[in-house]
């Protein structure tokens, strides 16, 4: 479907608003499509900014449905992101902006959290395009944010290792890593009994958090005894309802990109 501002007949293909007056902006401006029951649809963004200035403004949009609710949030902050943490409402939003020069790896994130039990979710990203040219979905590389147990560096009154919950790993296959106990809210809260397991090749769990071996008793066991290997592409994730799942983004801007706005959709299917 095309949508033109201008004066034209409408079709099945074609739609014009039919304004009279200029509405774009050189500078860049951006419009938005929202359906008839007010859900975002799509986004596109005009114009280019000064090439001098050798930077590049990339809006990212990321699609909400009613089952969810899309929570962008910085990616470098001392406030950790736990799978039942309350997020302020202000980071409720559909789009990501982001500047950055060529040869540039900046990180952006979102928060997904589900309204209902999600079985099966895919996150995947279009190209970023500019006025002349794109940079390619496959520099917008999209990871989840694990949270596993970690020491807390103290003890819990009965002596044993204190562990709390930790976002800390990027994977794609997120079943690579389960986790037993992750219901705390607080990441400075102890849970004793919160147990980390990896996932091999073969399928199968180990323990990962046992405290009751030596450190000997670790590094005898050679790696080709438990492979462990992440996927290489960002596989479906289940997201129970009422818990966060936090996406970490990180564009690569090529070397010989142009300056310009860049402008590109991240999908959500679930």
């Amino acid at each position: 479907m095309l949508l033109y501002s201008g004066y034209g007949k409408n079709t099945n293909s074609t739609l014009f608003w039919k304004t009279s007056r200029n509405i774009w902006d050189d500078n860049g401006d951006i419009a938005y499509l929202y359906d008839d029951r007010g859900k975002f649809v799509s986004s596109y963004l005009s114009g280019t900014t000064d090439n001098t200035k050798k930077s590049i403004e990339n809006n990212t949009t990321v699609v909400d449905t009613n089952n969810i609710t899309v929570y962008v949030v910085p990616a470098i902050t001392d406030n950790k992101i736990l799978p039942n943490s309350s997020i302020p409402s202000s980071y409720i939003s559909d789009t990501i902006s982001v500047k950055a020069s060529p040869g540039e790896f900046e990180p952006v994130s979102f928060v997904i959290h589900a309204n209902q039990n999600i079985n099966s979710m895919t996150v995947e990203s279009t190209d970023l395009t500019g006025s002349n040219e794109n940079i390619p979905s496959n520099n917008v590389d999209i990871q989840v944010v694990k949270c596993w147990y970690q020491s807390c560096n103290s003890y819990n009154l009965d002596r044993t290792v204190s562990r709390c919950l930790t976002p800390e790993l990027l994977l794609k296959d997120e079943s690579l890593i389960k986790v037993t106990g992750d219901s705390v809210s607080k990441a400075d809260n102890s849970n004793p009994k919160g147990i980390n397991y990896i996932k091999t090749t073969t399928g199968s769990y180990i323990d990962i958090s046992k405290d009751d071996k030596k450190y000997s008793d670790y590094i005898s066991i050679p790696i080709s005894k438990h492979p462990i290997i992440d996927t290489n592409t960002l596989q479906p994730v289940t997201l129970q309802n009422g818990y966060n799942k936090q996406f970490w983004v990180t564009l690569n801007i090529p070397n010989n990109v142009n300056a310009g706005n860049y402008s590109g959709t991240i999908t959500v299917l679930h």
